[in-house]
């Protein structure tokens, strides 16, 4: 799962909580430009795999996706 962390009726943390919770093995990369819901960091220890930051292009995106897949997590 991508993820924007700026939607309109959940927070992003709301969101990473009830795909956890649906599925605790998701695999979750977090999309922001700003974010005042916590570090990259403080989202992986929530779950989140990886955290890509906006704007960003296919390759970014792909390469992050792949270390992703590649970790198993």
């Amino acid at each position: 799962v991508v993820l924007d962390m700026t939607m309109p009726n959940l927070t992003g943390r709301q969101t990473i909580r009830k795909i956890l919770e649906i599925n605790p093995k998701a695999k979750i990369i977090t999309a922001s430009g700003y974010t005042s819901e916590g570090s990259p960091e403080e989202l992986i220890q929530e779950g989140v795999a990886d955290f890509i930051q906006k704007p960003y292009t296919i390759l970014p995106l792909s390469q992050v996706a792949r270390k992703v897949i590649d970790q198993g997590k």
